[in-house]
């Protein structure tokens, strides 16, 4: 059977609870900082 693999990156929507992988573990973050955060990593490519 067919199954979709979830990719393992950060979920950013607020529904990261609706995939239930038992691999799948979302990352907390803070949403406020995490703008400023994001503009760091593209800066530091």
């Amino acid at each position: 059977l067919y199954r979709p693999i979830p990719l393992k990156i950060n979920n950013l929507s607020h529904d990261a609870t609706r995939l239930d992988d038992s691999d799948y573990k979302p990352t907390p973050i803070k949403y406020s900082n995490y703008p400023d955060a994001f503009e760091k990593l593209i800066e530091s490519l």
